[in-house]
């Protein structure tokens, strides 16, 4: 918190910043679903009920598009 120059007392929780919803990967289905994610490419294959690497990608970029940024020093 500090580093960002951050007051505790005036944080909120940010729901952009999460691990990747594997969705139901590891249920039913999961093997032919891995295999499908293997061919299509891991960074865009979006998991049944979950996001892909690109969703994940998306979040993050928004969120650090509105960080303030620090001044030249």
């Amino acid at each position: 918190m500090e580093l960002l120059g951050l007051e505790p007392a005036w944080t909120v929780q940010e729901p952009r910043l999460r691990e990747q919803d594997w969705g139901t990967c590891r249920i039913r289905g999961a093997v032919a679903q891995e295999a499908e994610r293997n061919v299509y490419g891991h960074f865009f294959y979006r998991l049944s009920h979950g996001e892909s690497g690109a969703d994940v990608d998306d979040r993050l970029a928004a969120f650090l598009t509105e960080l303030p940024r620090a001044p030249p020093t």
